[in-house]
């Protein structure tokens, strides 16, 4: 009975781990770990919070929420090519993470 309880608890874990791992932007080489996958989802988290208090965020891109999961996608991939997880560590906060984050969305709203 006890077994049968694990199997179950476990199965939810890592079918809620599957759930976080598809709404986190990911790159094609990411095969996380369940520990990476929490870490990248509170720094996602950051990342979009910062979003939102930057006040860059226009109308026409919250009007369509396809466009803009799709541009924070990419700023968001392309933040974290450029910052700590790059270098391989996770824990490493880049002194110009903010900037970065917000270089990115600046570009991508300069594309359109």
């Amino acid at each position: 009975m006890a077994n049968v309880r694990e199997r179950q608890r476990t199965q939810s874990l890592n079918e809620a781990f599957a759930a976080l791992r598809k709404i986190i932007p990911t790159l094609p080489s990411d095969k996380l770990s369940k520990i990476q996958t929490l870490k990248l989802a509170a720094r996602y988290i950051d990342f979009l919070y910062q979003v939102l208090q930057s006040d860059e965020l226009d109308s026409k891109m919250a009007s369509c929420s396809y466009v803009a999961h799709e541009r924070l996608s990419y700023a968001f991939s392309v933040w974290r090519m450029e910052g700590a997880w790059a270098a391989g560590d996770l824990d490493v906060l880049v002194s110009r993470e903010g900037e970065k984050k917000m270089d990115s969305l600046e570009t991508l709203e300069l594309d359109n």
